[in-house]
């Protein structure tokens, strides 16, 4: 749709709602989301297909500090600049606590048995090593993400004049919310820490932007769309391991929740780290096998699930 890049308020928003009219359920919906990655999770050297059973939600939350302004040769003991600072650096030193929960948790049930023997003990007594995977997961961005909500300082505006104090300084920080995480909760937490730090709130304003998203709630691996998804994937991509796994981006199915009992997130591509780099950036691009397979996979799932028993299958409740 026209508006897919920007939230899909004009395009897939206003499809679903006619459907809802109508009285259209979906048994599931199917956009984009996780991809076909080899050589990016330790452990497993063969191909991996990602399906995402959910998505994070995003928030964008603005800290504005205000003071009286002045010279700069003399200073109060906290600048408007200097109290946005000493927020972001209080955020960044006290992220959201980890979690291993949900389409986290989930994706580690599926690759464990795939992994080496230490790993694969490891993963299947979580109960125990639930501290040592967290600690592992924290240590690199990418796996951080799945496991907790991140706060980013993406936007920074105060003075212009190097001897003068600005009497206004603020900050964007941009919010990315687990599944059972809010933006209320989000931003809650932020202004916690606000008071932790002596400023009040007259001094330091948090206020929500009025763009954002909730985290999705997470659909069901027990379905027979899940299963009918896995079976493509190994059709189409033999010895790949499909796993369902935690949607970073946000994506316009989210439209359609009130009316599909599961939604899943897969863009048959295949990834390297390299090809990471690449998105939305210089040289962003797609082998020609892989655009090949990728009409392949979505031919097989359309006969996929034109079979009778397809057509069949009684409707399951999603996971909620």
């Amino acid at each position: 749709w026209h508006d897919e890049e920007v939230g899909g308020n004009e395009g897939n928003r206003r499809v679903a709602e006619i459907l809802r009219s109508r009285g259209v359920r979906f048994r599931f919906v199917l956009d984009e989301g996780g991809g076909l990655t080899e050589g990016i999770i330790d452990g497993i050297s063969g191909p991996v297909a990602f399906v995402g059973i959910a998505e994070k939600g995003h928030a964008t939350i603005r800290l504005k500090a205000q003071t009286e302004g002045g010279h700069s040769s003399m200073p109060p003991p906290h600048t408007a600049v200097g109290m946005v600072a000493t927020v972001v650096a209080r955020l960044e030193s006290n992220p959201f606590p980890a979690r291993i929960d949900g389409a986290t948790a989930a994706m580690l049930d599926y690759l464990g048995p795939e992994m080496p023997w230490p790993r694969r003990v490891a993963l299947a007594n979580r109960w125990l090593t639930v501290g040592l995977i967290a600690r592992q997961f924290a240590a690199k961005p990418s796996l951080n993400a799945l496991i907790r909500t991140t706060m980013a300082a993406t936007v920074v505006r105060g003075g212009e004049m190097a001897n003068v104090l600005p009497k206004q300084a603020e900050t964007v920080v941009n919010v990315r919310l687990l599944p059972e995480d809010t933006s209320e909760s989000a931003l809650r937490r932020i202004q916690n820490e606000v008071k932790r730090l002596g400023f009040d709130e007259k001094t330091v304003t948090c206020s929500m932007e009025s763009s954002l998203s909730e985290p999705s709630r997470i659909s069901s691996t027990d379905s027979d769309g899940f299963r009918t998804l896995q079976r493509t994937i190994a059709e189409v991509y033999r010895g790949t391991v499909v796993a369902p796994g935690l949607a970073m981006v946000t994506t316009d199915s989210r439209h359609y929740a009130p009316i599909a009992s599961d939604i899943y997130r897969f863009l048959p591509l295949r990834v390297t780290a390299d090809d990471l780099k690449r998105i939305h950036g210089v040289d962003e691009r797609i082998g020609i096998k892989t655009y090949a397979d990728l009409i392949a996979f979505l031919a097989r799932l359309i006969e996929n699930l034109s079979t009778p028993e397809a057509m069949d299958a009684p409707e399951r409740p999603s996971v909620r």
